[in-house]
């Protein structure tokens, strides 16, 4: 007679390995995490933005390389939408960022004041080794702003926030007009050098969305996804998506994609000249049937606020940008010492080495070695100094004496 063997669980739920090896056993923490702290985070509290539960976005991949160094300085975070009772991500944020206070907004009231549902989802979660915290919403430091409709921009507006927030989440609808809407309310929240992430972008037509909700969605981000059963309302191509397609050569689907962003056919477009003035860039972690993606777009508040930038939208010139004030540009206080590692002192240091010519470089390069010296870099040697230095000074004379060259054959 074949015996079937039960699995067993703790007196808490948990898979009962734990008594003899310890949480390593549970399912959840096997999974890969892609040295991620995030990931393993969100995959401890079986949040879908790792690479366990459920939809396993990967989020945590492309966030750590953004949000690790900003860790213990993050004082605001907001983000649209809790997902399951448990709130998963809520619970792993509150580990990343331990300094941190979270306000979270959902369209739900009582939902997460169901007992009786809360115990039922922790009930299935544990199974799987999913931890959880019964008394999340009444930690000081999360602040829960339910029954708040993140399509409504007046509602956003209007929300009881800090002056200014290091940090902005939308895994709301993922609706675009509804993601359209948020950003525009809440960009000016964000403080400068502050970090937007918009999640699950290549999004079309929703099952759960009908009449004209639906029929906006599919105008703004086609679906032709074919082979991809339950999965199909997965954008499969990038360039569908008008994030992207703005980027494409042909005028057309500028066009078409700029069309997109916007919220009424005689309205601005507010979203486009954020991503024009903003440094921003497109993740991709994940993959479905038919060749879906997990991808979101994170956004940093690059843009001097108050100031008006030479070369208009999205064009500063080289020495515009070499003139900025490195802490406001990296997102410290303008006038406060920064904290600099080797790391990041190479990422400054290319980013005033740009490859520019004649007079232009030759005023450039020697504001930016000057820069460079006297602010808190102390830690790069004078040997290195002397090579940029020398560096700059031929690339200066290269390129004078190209113009001498081609004055004399011409």
């Amino acid at each position: 007679m074949l015996l079937l063997a039960t699995p067993a669980w703790t007196s808490e739920g948990y898979p009962d390995c734990a008594d003899s090896v310890g949480p390593q056993c549970f399912p959840n923490r096997r999974a890969a995490h892609h040295n991620s702290l995030l990931n393993a985070l969100f995959n401890k509290w079986c949040s879908d933005k790792g690479t366990y539960w459920l939809s396993k976005h990967n989020y945590g991949a492309a966030y750590d390389m953004v949000l690790r160094h900003r860790r213990h300085r993050v004082a605001n975070m907001l983000e649209l939408g809790v997902g399951d009772e448990t709130a998963g991500s809520l619970n792993a944020w509150r580990e990343y960022f331990p300094k941190a206070h979270f306000h979270i907004v959902d369209v739900d009231v009582h939902r997460f004041h169901d007992t009786a549902q809360w115990s039922w989802a922790s009930r299935q979660k544990r199974r799987h080794g999913c931890y959880d915290d019964a008394n999340v919403w009444k930690d000081p430091r999360v602040h829960a702003l339910f029954g708040v409709d993140s399509s409504n921009q007046t509602q956003l507006r209007g929300l009881p926030l800090p002056a200014q927030l290091e940090l902005i989440i939308d895994d709301a609808s993922h609706a675009l007009a509804h993601q359209l809407a948020a950003l525009e309310a809440l960009w000016p929240r964000l403080a400068p050098g502050g970090i937007y992430i918009v999640e699950d972008l290549t999004i079309g037509a929703l099952p759960w969305m009908r009449g004209a909700a639906g029929a906006d969605q599919l105008r703004r981000t086609p679906t032709n996804n074919t082979n991809c059963g339950h999965e199909c309302h997965y954008v499969q191509r990038p360039a569908e998506h008008p994030f992207i397609k703005r980027l494409v050569p042909s005028m057309a689907d500028q066009k078409a994609a700029n069309e997109a962003l916007r919220l009424g056919p005689r309205l601005p477009g507010v979203v486009e000249g954020i991503l024009d003035r903003n440094a921003w860039h497109y993740t991709i972690t994940g993959a479905h049937r038919g060749g879906g993606l997990d991808s979101t777009i994170i956004i940093e508040k690059t843009e001097r606020e108050g100031k008006t930038i030479p070369g208009g939208s999205g064009t500063i010139p080289v020495d515009s940008l070499l003139s900025m004030e490195e802490p406001e540009w990296l997102g410290a206080a303008p006038g406060q010492p920064m904290l600099v590692d080797q790391a990041s002192a190479s990422t400054l240091v290319a980013r005033h080495a740009l490859p520019v010519r004649g007079e232009l470089l030759s005023h450039a390069g020697a504001t930016a070695i000057q820069s460079i010296s006297n602010r808190h870099y102390d830690f790069l040697p004078s040997s290195v100094m002397l090579i940029m230095a020398a560096c700059f000074l031929f690339y200066t004379l290269k390129g004078r004496l190209g113009a001498f060259c081609c004055d004399r054959t011409s």
